[in-house]
């Protein structure tokens, strides 16, 4: 039988329906916009979402369905796929799956005005509270500091008990 792989309607300002896939080759891709400001194309290696239009412009991934999820996957080295990142509607939250790198210098930061810092400068580490405000630390238990590679306390400030100051793991 027969199929009419393409429709064109000229009616309300035209419409084209394809009834299977649009196959481009290699380097050759699906451009949208009267300027072909955004492009979807794959070079043989890669695959590429590209708004090219004019400066200033956003390019929007968007799921409007109710409820619904936003999942960045990729593979897992097994041969299946794991979702790495999630925009989750229903929670009205960002979940993150795996760990997140930072590079040296590059800082995590929080608040409107960037106020809380976390970073390594590929020296040291750094917790910086850069605004008006109490940097708190808070456990419900207490709160201990300690070495990471002995794990030995350095500090331990116990809920509604002691504050112990230790030197060579003695108090």
């Amino acid at each position: 039988t027969n199929v009419i792989a393409l429709t064109i309607d000229g009616s309300e300002g035209g419409n084209a329906t394809f009834a299977g896939h649009v196959n481009t080759v290699d380097n050759k891709g699906v451009y949208v916009g009267t300027g072909l400001d955004f492009g979807m194309y794959h070079d043989g290696t890669h695959t590429y979402l590209t708004n090219d239009s004019v400066a200033g412009s956003n390019l929007y991934i968007r799921n409007a369905t109710d409820d619904g999820f936003i999942e960045f996957q990729g593979d897992n080295g097994t041969g299946g796929l794991d979702t790495y990142l999630r925009v989750d509607g229903t929670q009205h939250t960002i979940d993150v799956f795996k760990q997140t790198h930072f590079y040296d210098n590059v800082k995590a930061m929080f608040g409107s005005g960037n106020d809380l810092q976390i970073y390594h400068d590929g020296s040291d580490s750094y917790i910086d509270d850069t605004g008006t405000g109490w940097l708190r630390l808070r456990g419900n238990g207490g709160v201990i500091l300690s070495s990471y590679s002995e794990g030995e306390t350095m500090l331990q400030a116990t809920r509604n008990g002691a504050v112990t100051l230790y030197f060579d793991g003695a108090a």
